[in-house]
């Protein structure tokens, strides 16, 4: 601390006072618990194997219509490629 207070005050010109009491309330804080998680408030709830079965079946479905617009975007830019350019 005396380290900290001597480099604050004396190269970086501050306040002795307002230093050493910052200094202090930062080892009042180190002595005190750390804040607790959320989780120890809130237990997490498994799902059902309804919910799994409906998220799995979403997950699938957007990866199908992906596929679908990827293809489509692909024979678009196939369709433009092919039209002769001075028509």
């Amino acid at each position: 601390m005396e380290g900290m207070v001597k480099y604050l005050v004396e190269e970086k010109a501050f306040n002795e006072d307002r230093v050493r009491n910052g200094a202090a309330k930062l080892q009042k804080n180190l002595k005190t618990a750390q804040q607790s998680r959320l989780e120890g408030f809130f237990k997490p709830v498994e799902k059902t194997a309804e919910e799994k079965a409906s998220l799995k079946r979403k997950a699938e479905q957007k990866v199908d219509e992906k596929k679908k617009k990827q293809k489509q975007n692909a024979k678009d830019n196939k369709a433009k490629k092919a039209k002769p350019r001075g028509a």
